[in-house]
């Protein structure tokens, strides 16, 4: 007689349920977006920086590291 209100009551649950699960699916998505757009502020950071340093020569200070020092920054670019 009443199956009708236990239907609908189930189906406010299974609703509410997925309704968490996706609330939380948003959050961590939030958290990647935030953690990417950290990751491109620090990019141009780098860029920034690197673009700064470009007019200097660099190879007038490179005769007072040791030879391994030298030899790594070379590897490196």
């Amino acid at each position: 007689m009443y199956d009708w209100i236990v239907e609908l009551f189930n189906t406010l649950l299974d609703f509410l349920y997925r309704l968490v699960l996706s609330l939380v699916e948003m959050m961590k998505d939030m958290w990647f977006a935030i953690f990417e757009q950290l990751l491109q502020a620090g990019k141009g950071l780098i860029a920034l920086v690197s673009s700064m340093l470009a007019p200097v020569d660099l190879s007038q200070y490179m005769t007072g590291f040791p030879p391994g020092v030298s030899w790594v920054l070379g590897q490196i670019g």
